[in-house]
């Protein structure tokens, strides 16, 4: 084996040179082992707000945080509530009314059948700081659907009373004038009572695809309509009705 050095001739089995006493095996370079990478943070997972309830799309309110002075000291009570009712419209008792009494008879049929008691469970949050109390928005939403539907059935009631009665009897269309607008009395009577009831606007809590004024636009043109041609609707199925 000759000295990778000097070049002088050595053994096979030696390891240093006998001239100029070299290493005669070059040893190569080790390499250090790299750290592996650091593996990413895992994504946060969502949850639920540690204050409590999201509030609903659309809303800056808090069901756990007072509306009235911002305290966060708020408690969750659950109350029942009653309201008593009829059972509806009858339209057979409006009908026989009007026959007896004319188009006034048809309000006969707003006593609808036996009463009957609703009983509701919602919840209502009560403030320690202020002592105020303000309903959930779960429950004051439903409440409000619960008030649109009810006022807004009494208004289609008595528009068609107002249609049959400028149709029959020849009333005076400033009567159907004025009930056009019965839809904008309807929303200011739920939203007054909602409010009043969550402490804050009602629509915060409304669906964020809802559009107050596309509801009202078509309230407005069904009411319209139901004063135009609900009395020409009622006088036909009356008449057909007495001829069978």
């Amino acid at each position: 084996m000759n000295c990778p050095n000097c070049g002088a001739s050595n053994a096979p089995e030696a390891n240093f040179c006998r001239k100029c006493g070299g290493p005669l095996t070059a040893s190569a370079p080790s390499e250090e082992p790299r750290p592996p990478a650091p593996e990413p943070a895992p994504d946060p997972v969502p949850g639920p707000a540690p204050d409590g309830p999201a509030p609903a799309p659309g809303s800056t309110h808090q069901d756990p945080v007072c509306p009235f002075c911002g305290g966060t000291d708020c408690q969750p009570v659950s109350r029942t509530t009653g309201k008593a009712r009829g059972g509806g419209y009858s339209i057979s008792d409006g009908c026989c009314g009007m026959c007896l009494m004319g188009p006034v008879g048809l309000l006969c049929g707003l006593g609808g059948g036996r009463s009957k008691i609703d009983l509701k469970n919602e919840v209502v949050w009560v403030c320690r700081s202020c002592g105020k109390q303000h309903l959930s928005q779960k429950d004051g939403l439903e409440k409000a659907v619960a008030l649109a539907s009810s006022y807004g059935t009494g208004a289609a009631v008595i528009g068609l009373i107002i249609s049959f009665g400028m149709f029959v009897y020849g009333w005076s269309w400033i009567f159907a004038v004025l009930w056009a607008f019965s839809p904008l009395v309807v929303y200011g009577m739920v939203s007054t009572e909602v409010e009043e009831a969550l402490g804050y606007p009602m629509a915060e809590i409304l669906p964020p695809n809802t559009s107050i004024p596309k509801i009202l636009i078509l309230s407005e043109i069904g009411m319209v309509l139901l004063l135009w041609l609900g009395g020409h609707f009622i006088f036909d199925f009356l008449d057909e009705m007495a001829s069978q």
